[in-house]
């Protein structure tokens, strides 16, 4: 996989307008120096920008423009009301970021929580989205996070480097993962804080009320008129009935398609050879075998 050794990450910020005021969305710009696409990339429910570094740096080493937000509430965005964290909030500070870019027609890549998003996206008018890759999003999707994690985010932080490093490493997102692979991925939600280190995101995102709204979410209407060329990745072996639905939504459209069992690791974090290559390959060609 041949990089531009040019293509420099380029942090930007965006006003969007909510229901109470604006808020500032940061975003990472990956561009190239001839751009003909623009791929939007949407992380996990606490992930950030940080998360899709390696993707996006293939991906525009071979001529893709490669947007990566923050979504409010984590990294470098606004930290908003417990009750501003909704799907209407994230819909719009999505919205106004594609209009922000010049183009109504993206590829968008969505991580867990982030493909549930990226799927309400493929649901505006105002959007065109031609290709989809969803990542580990199940049917019904289901917010789970680590006990651990939930302790650790309205806790004092991590004295050192080294001990948030391997406070991470041990939660279930990260399990399965080489340290090589996963050492970037885990500086990239750590922040630094007066008692040393801490999660980088809001932590009223997992108060009840922020976290409850996407407990059990219905994905399989989200599919219905879908125009999109989809790719579908699994870390896992699917369970059967995920690939039964996922064989029905095929039959409904071509050019869709899946992977599964793409790693060791408990999920698809974009940083294996295997889950670059298909997703570079799926962007890049213009169609897709059948299911």
């Amino acid at each position: 996989m041949s990089t531009s050794s040019t293509v420099k990450a380029d942090r930007r910020r965006l006003a969007v307008p909510l229901a109470a005021g604006f808020a500032e969305l940061s975003y990472v710009v990956y561009e190239p120096s001839r751009a003909a696409r623009t791929v939007l990339c949407i992380p996990d429910f606490l992930g950030n920008s940080a998360d899709f570094s390696g993707l996006a740096t293939v991906l525009s080493g071979h001529g893709f423009r490669v947007v990566c937000p923050d979504l409010p509430g984590r990294g470098a965005s606004a930290y908003l009301d417990v009750a501003d964290y909704n799907p209407h909030t994230y819909m719009v500070s999505l919205l106004a970021l594609a209009q922000s870019l010049g183009t109504a027609r993206l590829m968008v890549i969505g991580k867990g929580w982030g493909g549930v998003l990226a799927l309400g996206l493929t649901r505006l008018q105002e959007l065109t989205v031609s290709k989809l890759v969803l990542a580990d999003v199940g049917f019904p999707w289901r917010l789970v996070i680590d006990d651990a994690v939930r302790n650790a985010a309205g806790g004092a932080g991590f004295a050192t480097l080294a001990d948030a490093r391997r406070f991470l490493a041990d939660t279930t997102e990260f399990a399965g993962l080489t340290p090589q692979r996963a050492l970037p991925l885990i500086d990239g939600r750590l922040r630094q804080v007066d008692t040393g280190y801490g999660l980088d995101f809001d932590p009223a995102l997992l108060a009840p009320d922020a976290a409850e709204r996407f407990a059990n979410v219905r994905i399989t209407p989200l599919f219905e008129g879908l125009s999109a060329q989809l790719l579908y990745l699994a870390a896992g072996n699917l369970p059967q009935r995920d690939r039964a639905r996922l064989r029905t939504i095929a039959a409904a459209a071509p050019n869709r398609s899946y992977a599964e069992n793409l790693s060791r690791a408990s999920r698809v974090h974009f940083t294996s050879s295997h889950e670059l290559l298909l997703t570079l390959g799926f962007l890049l060609s213009r169609s897709l075998p059948a299911l």
